[in-house]
């Protein structure tokens, strides 16, 4: 079944490459493309904003506050309001109903206790065992200062999103987007460390890190069983749901 999720990662990783090219041609212009995709995945998902708030605060905070100062930067957010703007009208008459959804889906999954394990979850639902720790450096790097501090905005790309999930207590799974741009940046940091080695023992880690990656990919019983189990609960919670609606 398909579903707004995988549009999700594609708005998130779109984002993420779309930044960086900005950030290594210095081009201001990639603002508009950045605002495209701003609107889209607002009209994907609502809580694509959480993306956007990292976006914002990563330019305040990170040496990409220069673009403040560029009409290009101005563009593109008025583009991105321009594509939600009509969603936006439909909220304000129907009295915001989509958030009112979006609380009472949240209010359930909280009371079952679909969030009580968002930090395990992320190890073997949202990524895998070898993927965290890549990722995990790839985040550190960026809020490194040096050659990484231009890139600061791809932290903060993370770091807020994975804040906000905790303290709003989201899913798990609403994390799994931001782990493309992490684990990329893990990778050059990974290859940065390898080029050091000698060529016999970069070999070796590069095998062993190929067949760890290949067997943290692999499903583990629990998270299928998750899977089924959440798609269970989740068909009879929207009959549920619109039931309620219906009343």
């Amino acid at each position: 079944m398909i579903s707004y999720s995988f549009l999700d990662c594609l708005w998130w990783v779109s984002t993420a490459y779309l930044v960086i090219r900005m950030l290594k041609s210095r081009d201001a212009r990639w603002w508009l493309a950045i605002g495209l995709v701003f609107g889209l995945g607002m009209m994907t998902k609502h809580l694509f904003a959480i993306l956007i708030a990292g976006v914002v605060i990563g330019v305040l905070l990170a040496p990409a506050r220069r673009f403040l100062r560029s009409p290009w930067l101005w563009a593109g957010a008025a583009l991105s309001l321009f594509l939600i703007l009509p969603n936006l009208a439909w909220q304000i008459r129907h009295g915001f109903i989509s958030l009112e959804f979006m609380r009472w889906i949240h209010g359930r999954g909280v009371l079952i206790g679909r969030t009580a394990s968002f930090i395990p979850e992320q190890f073997y639902f949202s990524a895998n065992l070898a993927a965290i720790p890549v990722s995990i450096a790839g985040l550190v790097i960026r809020l490194a200062g040096g050659r990484s501090q231009k890139f600061r905005i791809l932290a903060w790309m993370g770091v807020l999103p994975l804040a906000l999930r905790i303290y709003l207590q989201g899913r798990a799974y609403y994390l799994a987007p931001a782990y493309p741009m992490l684990i990329a940046a893990g990778a050059v940091v990974t290859e940065s460390w390898l080029a050091r080695l000698s060529p016999g023992r970069s070999r070796l880690a590069r095998i062993f890190g190929s067949v760890v990656l290949a067997a943290g990919g692999w499903p583990s019983p629990r998270s299928r069983s998750r899977s089924h189990q959440g798609a269970r609960a989740g068909g009879m919670s929207r009959v549920t749901c619109m039931g309620n609606f219906r009343r």
